[in-house]
């Protein structure tokens, strides 16, 4: 086709020329107002194609801003014929500030090139006056075809090879980001500032609020914003070639007769069914019209509004494949869908095959056979939408190809995904399963590091998790169950038999301390159907129980039910409480979520405690647990005092991290492992899970690898406990409790690094005079400190002490030392060097704690002694909350304290924050109402007390001094005391 051309009037030109010889306003005005009109054209004017703003600020503003103004209202009006804004505003700027004609009629030769050829960008450099005028006469077109189609290829002009500019509004915005919102790093402005110009306005502060309000999780805030506005930048360039398309392919006749042609040679039918097939003729008469794509459209969105569907109607995935069908069975579709609702588990994929179905001349109903359909393909493990036949191999890549290349344009990836790594994985498991895994990555853009390593993980964990049917259809499995022959197996659908899958190496043995092995189902008999695996011995491919499709459709409407109406701490996951109901019958099952129902509120993980029940059945009968309060720990394990919480929190973020940031084979199951991990002292599991993160890669199965060594691990403490003499002094006293301390105090001496070993002989007197339970919550509390415990004999007796005082004054008794309020004296934990107390507990977050990189020591002592000790721990404290989240601990250290001597505050909140106010108001408040000796100095308090950087703590310690105050003579000594003891602890 013919090319219109774009010319610049003479008296246009005339008018640029006088203008670029007038005083121009200030650079940095006149760049903004340039950049939020070039913005404006971009997003409302709609450009053939985007105005590159860093390719042509500079030359804009040698015409001035007025003249740049003026060729920007020309592109305005003529948008309709310039097909390169970008190439057009640098010529005629050249031409403009260079005094040249511009109506073509100049002593200089013109050369001629069409409108659309352009030199490629960086083509104009310092040699760029030597070079001829380019002038377009009013008659010179370029012959049809005479300029390849690279010529206009985007490739050829790179749209994100800019240099740094100037943009007001963008720049300000990046400003304050840096000034007042905690990212990860300062953004760079040099950077990212001439990509979201190149974008517009709308879209660079879209950018960026997208990345205020993700700023936690964004590790690299920089690289963030240059990867979303390239993916922005390419997406409108997609959109405009799309549209392109579109336009050509509407105006290409022939096709369009040849596919009219095509489809009038279809069979014309009727097939009986809840949807009848129209004549394919009439489908092609309406096919692509947009009035029956709106009424479509319209109908989706009013079944995603007004009906309680599973998951919405994804308009773009179904709107082409309803249009040609025509809108009578389009309608019969969607109508279907409303009505089947509840049943429905992805309508879109429903909607997809029905139409597919309706458009290739067959009937959808959903009657006995697409119901046997629907239960093999629960059987088999597949997703009941797919029920029809298997893409091919080039169709299932094209459609992952074309999945991927959609991510990297429209979402916020850390880094676009590679198609050649991942492609392998996702190709190997179900299409279904594929596109479900790159749904939930997109769902979770945001928090994903490394989304090649996640879907690399996520792909591994579906391949593992497939059947003894994996690879077959649900009409395959439909046929083993409806019309195939008796004893025919595989083969009576016409497929080979599939390979036994190899055992699991050097895991197959039972776990010590349970009847059953690695692979097989808990709670079932060893070596039956149930308890069995495939892939582990005494388990084949395909062997199952008899399979009850009456009790599993009543089990699933339970639980919907139940998920939608009953506030649980977390959904019901059918997936794994319908395999571990359906053995036990109908009846059995409805009892089991009946009592999950009325103890909602106390059960923490509702699957769990079905699946726990279900197992108990199937072992004996025996009656449903108790539920456990939320924040319990798991059953069997040690009740530790009030220190549980804390360490069960601390497992389970760990275990979160690894799954994470490790790229592991199949992902490490918390409720398992936290369950075999529980009877082991924190340092313990965490020294396991470290060995687990650095052999990773060597490790088919994370959750089974720490089972197993949590097992090995606590047959190691038996071991070593059986060596401990029998009897003791303490006849009179029970001898399990005995047994038990003195276990206790021999496994702490093999394990722990304390200043010196336990002795029984030492400490009997104090620890059974007390509870088992007080005595054992003070060692754990001594495990916990044993980095900062100089003596712990010493420490122990004076724990011991205090509660047997609390007890006898009816006091709430606290199991580890703290401040005697009647002496303000510290106990021998709290005693010691600074610098000895630094070393200890760098040594302990070193042993204890995920850091990146390890503390040290002789970097950071001599940075943090500058500070108050109080300070310093404080600062090593807030480092040990935010590990998972900290690249560089070492940096992290010197910054805070450098921003604590500075006037900062990096471990609080600072001197004007919520917490100094309270802290004020509550001093001032007992200073007029508490009998104290000595008023309260807030100067003097208000280090102590902002260290602790907790409001609760800080209360308390106030609370504390009101208690007591007849009995303290110098409270603000006693203040400083009781925070310093907190900070300790």
């Amino acid at each position: 086709a013919q090319w219109a051309r774009c010319r610049i009037s003479s008296n246009l030109a005339a008018d640029i020329q006088a203008m670029a010889a007038m005083p121009r306003p200030m650079l940095k005005e006149g760049s903004t107002k340039m950049s939020k009109r070039i913005g404006w054209l971009n997003n409302n004017a709609g450009l053939a194609m985007q105005i590159k703003y860093s390719e042509v600020k500079d030359l804009l503003d040698s015409v001035g801003e007025a003249g740049a103004m003026k060729l920007l209202k020309e592109v305005e009006e003529k948008k309709d014929k310039i097909r390169d804004p970008t190439g057009y505003l640098k010529t005629a700027a050249k031409r403009a500030a260079g005094g040249s004609a511009l109506d073509g009629q100049g002593s200089m030769p013109a050369t001629v090139y069409p409108s659309v050829a352009y030199a490629p960008e960086g083509y104009y450099g310092s040699e760029a006056s030597t070079m001829p005028t380019t002038v377009y006469p009013p008659s010179a077109y370029a012959p049809e075809g005479y300029y390849a189609q690279e010529a206009y290829s985007p490739e050829l002009f790179p749209p994100l090879a800019v240099q740094p500019v100037e943009s007001g509004d963008i720049e300000r915005r990046v400003g304050w980001l840096n000034a007042n919102v905690q990212l990860q790093e300062q953004l760079i402005s040099e950077k990212v500032v001439p990509l979201l110009a190149s974008i517009g306005d709308h879209e660079a502060m879209l950018i960026l609020k997208k990345l205020e309000e993700n700023s936690a999780e964004v590790r690299d805030p920089t690289g963030w914003v240059i990867a979303a506005a390239r993916r922005a930048h390419n997406h409108l360039a997609q959109a405009n070639a799309a549209a392109e398309a579109a336009q050509a392919a509407a105006w290409n006749a022939e096709y369009s007769a040849g596919a009219a042609a095509a489809t009038a040679s279809l069979p014309n039918s009727q097939v009986r069914g809840v949807i009848r097939t129209i004549p394919p003729s009439r489908a092609a008469s309406v096919a692509g019209s947009a009035v029956l794509m709106n009424q479509i459209k319209k109908r989706v969105g009013w079944l995603n509004a007004n009906v309680q569907l599973k998951e919405p109607i994804v308009f773009d995935k179904v709107g082409s494949l309803l249009s040609a069908v025509g809108y009578r069975q389009a309608m019969e579709i969607l109508k279907h869908v409303e009505e089947k609702a509840p049943t429905v588990n992805d309508p879109t994929a429903y909607v997809a095959h029905a139409a597919r179905k309706a458009a290739a001349g067959g009937a959808y109903s959903p009657g006995i056979a697409a119901h046997a359909a629907h239960q093999a393909a629960q059987l088999a493990g597949m997703p009941q939408q797919q029920l029809g036949p298997p893409l091919d191999p080039a169709q299932a890549e094209e459609k992952l190809r074309k999945r991927i290349v959609w991510l990297n344009a429209n979402v916020a990836f850390a880094q676009p995904l590679n198609y050649e790594k991942v492609a392998g994985s996702l190709l190997s498991i179900d299409s279904h399963d594929a596109m479900s895994v790159l749904k939930k990555l997109e769902e979770n853009a945001t928090t994903v590091r490394d989304p090649d390593g996640w879907v690399l993980t996520a792909a591994g964990r579906r391949a593992a998790d497939g059947s003894g049917h994996h690879g077959m259809t649900a009409a395959q499995v439909a046929a083993m169950q409806v019309g195939a022959p008796q004893g025919g197996g595989m083969q009576a659908v016409g497929m080979p038999p599939l390979p036994p899958l190899p055992p699991l190496p050097a895991l197959s043995s039972p776990v010590p301390g349970t009847d059953y092995a690695i692979g097989a189902l808990p709670g079932a008999p060893v070596g039956s159907a149930l308890g069995m695996m495939p892939g582990t011995q005494g388990g084949e491919v395909g062997q199952f129980t008899t399979w009850d499709g009456v009790a599993d459709e009543k089990i699933r409407k339970r639980v919907g039910w139940l998920n939608r109406n009953v506030t649980f701490a977390a959904d019901l996951k059918y997936d794994r409480v319908g395999p571990a109901l359906q053995p036990l019958g109908a009846a059995v099952a409805m009892e089991i979520l009946k009592s999950v129902e009325e103890n909602a509120a106390t059960v923490r993980d509702p699957t769990a405690y079905v699946v726990s029940a279900a197992r108990q059945r199937l072992g004996g009968g025996a009656p449903l647990p108790a539920p456990a309060p939320v924040g319990a720990p798991p059953s069997g394990s040690p009740v530790l005092g009030n220190g549980y919480s804390e360490d069960d929190q601390r497992l389970r973020r760990r275990i979160g991290w690894l799954n994470r940031n490790v790229s592991f084979s199949v992902e490490l199951r918390y409720d398992q492992a936290s369950a075999a991990l529980s009877n082991l002292p924190t340092m313990k599991q965490m020294e396991i899970l470290k060995v687990l993160e650095e052999n990773a890669a060597s490790i088919p199965d994370p959750t089974a690898y720490v089972v197993a060594a949590a097992a090995e691990a606590a047959s190691a403490v038996q071991e070593g406990a059986s060596q401990v003499p029998e009897g003791g002094e303490f006849g009179s006293l029970d001898e399990p409790t005995e047994e038990k301390l003195k276990r206790r105090l021999l496994w702490m001496n093999k394990h722990l690094f304390l200043s010196e070993p336990l002795q029984w002989d030492r400490l009997s007197s104090d620890l059974l005079i007390l509870d088992v339970r007080q005595s054992m919550d003070i060692l754990k509390k001594l495990e916990e400190n044993v980095s900062t415990v100089r003596d712990p004999h010493a420490w122990v007796k004076s724990a011991a002490t205090r509660i047997q005082q609390q007890m006898a004054a009816g006091a709430m008794v606290e199991v580890y030392p703290a401040i005697n309020s009647n002496n303000n004296t510290m106990t021998p934990r709290d005693m010691g060097s600074p610098e000895d107390r630094l070393r200890k507990r760098m040594s302990w977050m070193n042993t204890n704690v995920a850091l990146s990189s390890p503390l040290d020591f002789d970097t950071l002592a001599p940075c943090l002694l500058r500070l108050e000790i109080t300070q310093a721990m404080a600062v090593l404290k807030k480092l040990e909350e935010g590990a998972s989240t900290i690249l560089d601990p070492n940096t992290y250290v010197t910054t805070a304290v450098d921003a604590l001597l500075a006037g900062g505050s990096a471990v609080a909140e600072g001197a004007n924050g919520a917490l100094d106010d309270a802290l004020r108001k509550r001093i001032s408040w007992m200073n007029a109402n508490v009998p104290l000796a000595v008023q309260l100095s807030y100067e003097q308090l208000q280090p102590a007390l902002l260290a602790l950087g907790d409001r609760a703590k800080a209360m308390e310690v106030l609370k504390k001094l009101e208690s007591s105050a007849l009995e303290v003579q110098d409270p603000n000594e006693y203040v400083g005391n009781m925070a310093t003891a907190y900070l300790a602890v």
